[in-house]
């Protein structure tokens, strides 16, 4: 009776893994809906009306592309640098291709890192495949169809216009990230898969509202570095979720390799996204547009995840590291959940700002109802 009283106090009393992932994803979902009401409910009528599946299904669509893409490049990140992938010495220095020639020896938490990177990479394909498709809809005013006339247009858009041609490549992408992820085992080739995903945010990029005002290059890259650092950081929440408490004893070690990296992106986030904010939005009118606002909702979720990585850094991983007990590790897992949830709802703000064009000021150039990042 004493052993399982002891083994129930060790238990996590929140046990991370593939429903908190499905939760965040619904919580994206809703919000992008959300938010897409609200900042299309300030635009004016359209002379040519797509459909519903066009005009809500894009947001989806590009929800889930972007969760599938920041779990893929977190992932691969972890994978390659974070997660010891075996069991032996759990260090660096089992890091060699002959230590993972036996699937035996494989860690756990790397083996639930790599399912989820061969999930989210195949699910970024098909959603970037959706996007491209809505998206054309969107652009030529005209419903998803199987006729030779949509068809035709499809083909055209992918090759003639900048739109279609970066989300093709987007696609294609995604499919070799996907391909190479299923032999992938060792850091080298994790590595570089991790560099061609991250290459896949580029298409994105240069075709984004950042490619419309006066700053141009300015914010263009600050849009890249925006996107580098959410994918890294949302994307390594939803790795170190998938690993959950297989992790053992090398959660601490591996909680203060990941800290270091979200205390990056945190940086490069917040400093990009003040960046591209000041270029698109004329101050401090801009703020009262649905742009400014769903803008503003972002940064205070950005703040409030500073403070969520503040307590990691200062009180929790510390705190793990003296072994003060299972209340820790419940309190950490806790605000793990939480931040990993507030990541969705950012993520569904994110695909919502793609479809509100910002206000028109002294920074920014007039968009048609139909542009988007």
């Amino acid at each position: 009776m004493a052993l399982k009283a002891s083994a129930s106090q060790e238990r996590p009393a929140v046990s991370p893994g593939p429903v908190w992932l499905a939760a965040t994803l619904v919580i994206a979902l809703a919000v992008v809906l959300a938010a897409t009401a609200y900042g299309r409910g300030t635009l004016p009528a359209e002379t040519r009306d797509p459909g519903a599946l066009v005009q809500w299904g894009y947001g989806v669509a590009q929800s889930v592309h972007n969760v599938a893409a920041a779990a893929t490049i977190g992932g691969l990140v972890f994978a390659a640098f974070i997660i010891p992938p075996t069991l032996k010495g759990g260090g660096r220095a089992s890091r060699t291709r002959d230590a993972l020639q036996d699937p035996a020896d494989e860690h756990p938490a790397f083996t639930r890192i790599m399912t989820l990177v061969s999930a989210a990479s195949i699910t970024w394909t098909f959603s970037a495949l959706a996007v491209l498709v809505l998206g054309f809809a969107d652009i030529a005013g005209v419903p998803v169809s199987g006729s030779p006339e949509f068809s035709a247009g499809l083909v055209a858009y992918m090759t003639e216009l900048p739109s279609g041609s970066a989300w093709l490549s987007v696609v294609i992408i995604a499919a070799v990230v996907s391909t190479v992820v299923f032999g992938a085992r060792s850091p080298g080739p994790l590595a570089a898969a991790a560099l061609l995903a991250i290459g896949g945010l580029v298409p994105v990029i240069l075709i984004g509202h950042a490619s419309s005002g006066t700053d141009h290059e300015q914010a263009t890259n600050s849009l890249g570095l925006h996107l580098v650092g959410v994918c890294l950081w949302f994307g390594g929440l939803i790795a170190l979720t998938a690993a959950g408490t297989t992790l053992g004893k090398d959660t601490a070690a591996v909680l203060r390799r990941f800290s270091s990296l979200a205390l990056f992106a945190f940086i490069l986030v917040s400093a990009s996204g003040v960046i591209n904010a000041s270029i698109r939005i004329p101050l401090p009118e801009g703020l009262a547009s649905a742009y400014g606002v769903l803008v503003l909702a972002k940064t205070a979720a950005v703040i409030v995840l500073g403070i969520i990585g503040y307590l990691h850094r200062t009180r929790l991983i510390p705190a793990l590291d003296r072994n003060d007990g299972p209340g820790t590790g419940r309190l950490l897992w806790r605000f793990i959940l939480a931040e990993l949830l507030i990541m969705g709802a950012v993520s569904g703000l994110a695909a919502a700002l793609s479809r509100t064009p910002p206000p028109v000021g002294k920074k920014s150039a007039p968009l048609s109802p139909r542009r988007r990042s």
